[in-house]
């Protein structure tokens, strides 16, 4: 009767290294999908700042209030009059005052 000492040894020798194969693989795809998906979100990010910023100098241009802007970033005080008030009035809720 031959002994399967040998047979065995190189079973479990060919199982460790296809798990240790797998193994990396897999760490290697965890590493890929999180730098892709730190990409994705970076310029999700991004875009929903374009967005905002577009968003908001629309509003201010729509609105009018873009000159009087102008004066209050230069030092200048707008006039307290109601008329500019109203114009300062900036409906953040997407729809009409």
């Amino acid at each position: 009767m031959r002994s399967r000492t040998p047979l065995i040894v190189a079973l479990l020798a060919a199982s460790f290294l296809s798990t240790l194969f797998i193994a990396s693989r897999a760490l290697t795809q965890a590493v890929y999908h999180r730098a892709t998906a730190e990409r994705a979100i970076r310029d999700f990010a991004a875009l929903a700042a374009d967005e905002f910023t577009r968003a908001a100098d629309a509003q201010i241009s729509f609105y009018g209030c873009y000159p009087l802007a102008q004066q209050i970033a230069a030092g200048a005080m707008p006039p307290p009059s109601p008329p500019a008030r109203r114009v300062f009035r900036v409906d953040t809720r997407g729809g009409a005052n």
